[in-house]
């Protein structure tokens, strides 16, 4: 899929957008401490450095930025942003990315599945812009990729974290 529809796709087509529940993100942005929100708008972005469809946050460097990504959904999309996460990591980068679970998708087994998977118990439910809330017509999940030099040296307490028991 060349890069003009995956921006098409992204904002196009008279779909809503949804935005990452807030008690998910604040639950991570605990744990990580996020710099940058690679995938968003300005009526979304979950962080104050954060990439724009007019930015193309998958031609841009994340460096070793703390990175939070809530990507496009669909088919030769999503799996466009996996790379990409999965790379930034090699490269330095911590990516924690929210995306559908795909157990049969090539994406899900080359990228994902080379991070930290996290499964939910239920389907997140996401507030559009308008008000409405939606449950999600698929499972989530959070990949976290980490850069090639981590180590884990302890465990947070994930009650502290804002996590449900």
């Amino acid at each position: 899929m060349n890069q003009t529809n995956v921006h098409d796709y992204f904002h196009g087509h008279g779909r809503i957008e949804y935005s990452t529940p807030q008690w998910l993100f604040d639950a991570l942005n605990a744990e990580f401490g996020f710099t940058l929100d690679a995938a968003a708008s300005p009526d979304n972005a979950k962080c104050k450095r954060f990439f724009t469809k007019d930015d193309c946050g998958l031609e841009k460097d994340w460096g070793d930025e703390v990175v939070w990504c809530n990507p496009p959904y669909g088919k030769g999309v999503t799996g466009v942003w996996a790379r990409k996460c999965y790379q930034a990591s090699r490269g330095g980068a911590t990516v924690v990315m929210l995306v559908p679970v795909r157990a049969d998708a090539k994406w899900f087994h080359d990228y994902a599945m080379k991070g930290e998977v996290r499964l939910f118990r239920n389907r997140l439910n996401f507030n559009n812009d308008h008000g409405a809330k939606w449950y999600a017509p698929f499972a989530s999940s959070v990949v976290v990729f980490r850069p090639a030099n981590f180590a884990l040296t302890s465990f947070p307490d994930v009650k502290e974290l804002g996590y449900r028991a």
